[in-house]
């Protein structure tokens, strides 16, 4: 799968931190108060949702080409057709319009972190601030479009440049966003993201899980999220994450690697 080895589609920690709210409508809009997590800090200034974390990825798995520009960006050629259907979660397109407006939504928001981890005994400094995407624009490349006989545009999708060190620099994470994307709940794909952050094997309590992604629960959110990840079982496993009712635990196989990456 060349497009793993370009890019991957989802640094680890972006999905820790809570950047994206663990809805699919209606975020609200942060005004940059900090986000203390285990895993570092991060904050916003703006409403980013699952969708827009779907486009995120979707635009990292399925870019035809990838260039790095002077400034450091990673600049991504990317097809609206593609991306319209792992927005939609492989099964149908996404509206041409609605994808726009995500677009807007990750060229508005300003993200912020701080955070380290250690690899192989070298501590890695996670740490920047700006926007995810900083450039949408349509180049003068196009390609065939089967659905009518003539051509169709497509996007040159430039990520902002501390966005683009943070991919670099963080964990790589690899999956197909289209199973992610079909998940019902936002809910569901915060969970999944957090889950897709770890390696195989991790396991973790459904209410530890939910804290990590949404923060304190009443115990009222508790059991609608609960009831919600219920629901979506059955495309979680596609992901190779287990929802464990009896024990309300959530975890991933050693062997769910392949699962994640070819669910979809």
């Amino acid at each position: 799968m060349a497009k793993e080895r370009i890019l991957p589609t989802a640094p680890a920690h972006a999905y820790r931190w809570r950047v994206f709210q663990p809805v699919r409508r209606g975020a609200i809009r942060r005004t940059g108060e900090w986000i203390e997590t285990p895993w570092g800090r991060a904050r916003v200034v703006g409403a980013l949702d699952q969708r827009h974390a779907d486009l995120h990825d979707a635009c990292l798995f399925t870019a035809l080409d990838v260039k790095i520009t002077d400034a450091g960006r990673f600049a991504l050629l990317c097809d609206p057709y593609r991306l319209r259907r792992a927005l939609g979660g492989g099964k149908q397109q996404y509206s041409y319009e609605g994808m726009q407006k995500l677009f807007d939504g990750l060229m508005d928001a300003k993200v912020e972190w701080e955070s380290s981890y250690i690899s192989k005994n070298i501590t890695i400094e996670l740490k920047g601030k700006g926007h995810v995407i900083d450039d949408v624009e349509e180049p003068s490349i196009k390609v065939y479009n089967p659905r009518t006989g003539g051509e169709r545009a497509l996007l040159k999708v430039v990520l902002g440049s501390a966005w683009s060190r943070l991919i670099r620099d963080d964990i790589g994470r690899f999956y197909n966003p289209a199973a992610v994307a079909a998940l019902d709940w936002g809910i569901s794909q915060a969970v999944a993201r957090f889950l897709l952050s770890h390696e195989p094997g991790c396991s973790y309590a459904v209410d530890e899980v939910l804290r990590h992604v949404a923060g304190e629960l009443t115990s009222k959110q508790k059991r609608n999220a609960r009831a919600r990840l219920k629901s979506d079982a059955a495309g979680l496993a596609t992901l190779g994450i287990e929802f464990d009712i009896e024990s309300l635990t959530l975890r991933r196989p050693v062997n769910a690697r392949r699962e994640a990456l070819g669910a979809g």
